[in-house]
């Protein structure tokens, strides 16, 4: 289960149950919007050809979306079935942060131009894209690309801490061989967290081995 906190104090048993079912309910609601499983209309080259969506309703639904996700959400091509039965194609699966084959807040797999779009704070294609009944943004800005000038320099890539330096290319790779010619003791690797309200939750650094 994820970490829940509302007021900085962490959500536990029940309580925490009950709002992380409250944010899913609202994330669900908006992430499943037209999804009924109809054809796909692939546009663009690449990727894996047309693929129809996929009704998951029933246990024999959800046993094909298994094996469809087998099948294409692991291929090293772009192109997959996210978990309600949508094909999502190349042209999406491009744009729509979190690398190939799966989605995020931000931009992987991409070298300097991920790292450019995540400093920019650009907003990915897909679930970072969708809205709330009011016009909001469902994810907030905060959470799209570095968070912050401190995210770009606190290891982890972005949305996280700690681990070796990631997001930024041969700039990380540089930085992660003077950790190892040094012997630096790195900390341990966390994605940030944020309570119900969306709110930044910051979290105990943790040495590896300490």
């Amino acid at each position: 289960m994820a970490t829940i906190y509302r007021d900085g104090k962490r959500l536990e048993g029940k309580e925490a149950e009950e709002a992380l079912a409250r944010h899913n309910a609202i994330f669900e609601r908006h992430r499943n919007a037209g999804a009924v499983a109809q054809p796909v209309a692939r546009s663009g080259g690449g990727g894996k050809g047309g693929n129809r969506d996929i009704d998951v309703r029933g246990e024999s639904g959800q046993q094909h979306l298994k094996e469809m996700q087998a099948k294409y959400n692991t291929d090293n091509s772009y192109g997959y079935y996210n978990n309600v039965g949508q094909y999502i194609p190349f042209s999406v699966d491009i744009r729509d942060g979190g690398g190939m084959n799966t989605s995020g807040n931000f931009f992987k797999g991409a070298g300097p131009l991920s790292t450019a779009l995540n400093v920019a704070k650009v907003r990915p294609a897909g679930p970072a894209s969708e809205k709330d009944a009011s016009g909001n943004f469902i994810v907030p800005r905060e959470q799209i690309g570095f968070r912050d000038s401190a995210d770009m320099g606190d290891r982890g890539g972005p949305q996280a801490s700690g681990g070796q330096y990631e997001g930024a290319g041969s700039v990380s790779a540089f930085f992660n061989l003077l950790d190892t010619l040094s012997g630096a003791t790195i900390p341990e690797r966390q994605e940030y967290v944020y309570d119900e309200n969306g709110n930044f939750v910051p979290r105990k650094i943790t040495l590896l081995g300490g």
